[in-house]
């Protein structure tokens, strides 16, 4: 068996009971042994923090993650990155000459990952917690768009 995460090497025994069990409650019922086990093998623990909101609304407001010095940085970097209109007719341009037309735009993947404090983003302790708490499983990073 191969574990379509990590083609080059063999799923775990749990991985594969996991996908060949028929039916939601048992489904479910191994993937909270799957990663019981995950957090056994690898020590890692989630902060439990209130997902009561989240549950509720779909939403979570959180405490800041980054220092303004470091959303700063961020908004500097992509002020000089083209952009691309989400909608529409799809012209590049950058935050200066955004045309006014625009309501959503997107930068392509390498641009994203290099923004400093991106990937400070993507592994915060606190967003890490609420997920994993949220999934009552440890969160992982699966694709980056």
């Amino acid at each position: 068996m191969i574990c379509e995460h990590y083609p080059v090497r063999p799923g775990t025994i749990e991985w594969d009971k996991q996908r060949s069990t028929i039916g939601i409650q048992a489904r479910d019922s191994q993937a909270v042994i799957r990663a019981g086990n995950i957090r056994k093998d690898t020590g890692i623990e989630w902060i439990k923090s209130d997902v009561a909101t989240l549950n509720e609304n779909g939403y979570q407001i959180l405490d800041s993650i980054l220092s303004p010095d470091k959303i700063s940085k961020m908004i500097e970097y992509f002020s000089t990155k083209s952009m691309t209109n989400f909608y529409g007719r799809h012209e590049s341009f950058t935050l200066e000459n955004r045309p006014n037309h625009v309501k959503m735009a997107r930068t392509d993947t390498k641009t994203n990952i290099l923004c400093p404090f991106v990937i400070d983003l993507m592994t915060s302790d606190s967003i890490v917690s609420l997920a994993s708490e949220y999934l009552n499983a440890p969160a992982t990073l699966n694709c980056i768009f």
